[in-house]
């Protein structure tokens, strides 16, 4: 031991007074660290503890999460039918002003004037008003 090392390897006796340190060291450094390493127990069991109880509430609140789940998934379906079903709505709607659209005589004109530029679009004006006048 450390003490016995001053008895033993000391030139002289007045060395021999510090073997006590070597024996009550030691002593006050287990004091001190024995109360951490059991502070540190404590807290890894407490710890423990309380992971395992979350452990349980998660366990316990899974199948409510779950069937939240399906219901949306369920209520993702419903939406995604409903706004197929809307644009095949449009689409048709669409088309189907487009053929009303295009049998009608003043629609073609006002579609071949919104495919002229601007500066030939006052005498088609003009063009359309004389056939207006012409009509009544």
């Amino acid at each position: 031991t450390m003490a016995r090392c001053y008895h033993e390897l000391s030139p002289t006796k007045s060395w021999r007074m510090f073997s006590w340190f070597g024996y009550v060291g030691p002593f006050v450094l287990m004091m001190f660290y024995i109360p951490i390493a059991g502070w540190l127990v404590s807290g890894i069991t407490r710890l423990n503890k309380k992971v395992c109880a979350t452990n349980q509430e998660v366990i316990e609140f899974q199948p409510q999460i779950k069937t939240c789940l399906k219901n949306a998934k369920e209520e993702i379906k419903k939406v995604s039918r409903s706004l197929e079903c809307f644009t095949d709505f449009v689409a048709k709607k669409q088309t189907d002003c487009k053929e009303s659209f295009k049998k009608n005589l003043p629609s073609k004109i006002i579609l071949s004037i919104l495919k002229i530029p601007a500066k030939r679009l006052i005498t088609i004006i003009e063009i359309v008003l004389a056939i207006k006048k012409f009509l009544k």
